[in-house]
C-alpha cells in the first residue's frame, strides 16, 4: 500500500505516496509535487483501455503509438494541443482510430510513415 520516492538529485527524504496519490517529477528539478487522483484511469489498460480527461491529443497519439507499434502523431502543433476526454478501448488499431475520429475532430490519414491525426478546423 505505500510506495516511497526518492530523486537521485532530490532531497534525501523519500516522499511516500499511498492508493490516490501520483507524483510528478521533473529529472534536475526539487518542486516534486503530489496530488489526489482517481487510481482507476491509470490502470484502464490492464483491460485494453486508455482513459484520458482533459488531455492534449498529442499524449493519446503518443499512447497509441506505444499500444500499436505504429507512429501516430499529431500533423501540426496545434492539432496536439486539441483537448480530449474519453475512453478509448484499444481492441484494434483501425477501430480506435475511427472511434478517435468521431469524437475528437480529427481525421487519422495512414502514410507510409504511420499515421497523421488531421484536425477538421482550419485555423485549429
Amino acid at each position: 500500500g505505500i510506495v516511497a520516492f526518492r530523486s537521485a538529485t532530490g532531497p534525501t527524504t523519500p516522499i511516500s505516496l499511498t492508493v490516490g496519490e501520483q507524483l510528478t517529477h521533473r529529472d534536475g528539478q526539487t518542486d516534486d509535487r503530489v496530488a489526489r487522483v482517481d487510481p482507476n484511469p491509470a490502470f484502464g489498460w490492464t483491460v485494453e483501455q486508455l482513459v484520458y480527461h482533459d488531455r492534449p491529443l498529442s499524449e493519446v497519439a503518443t499512447d497509441l503509438s506505444r499500444r500499436f507499434g505504429t507512429r501516430i502523431r499529431p500533423a501540426d502543433a496545434a492539432t496536439g494541443r486539441i483537448r480530449f476526454t474519453g475512453v478509448l478501448v484499444t481492441d484494434d488499431e483501425g477501430a480506435v482510430l475511427r472511434r478517435l475520429e468521431a469524437f475528437s475532430g480529427v481525421t487519422a490519414e495512414r502514410t507510409t510513415r504511420g499515421v497523421v491525426l488531421r484536425s477538421h478546423e482550419p485555423n485549429r
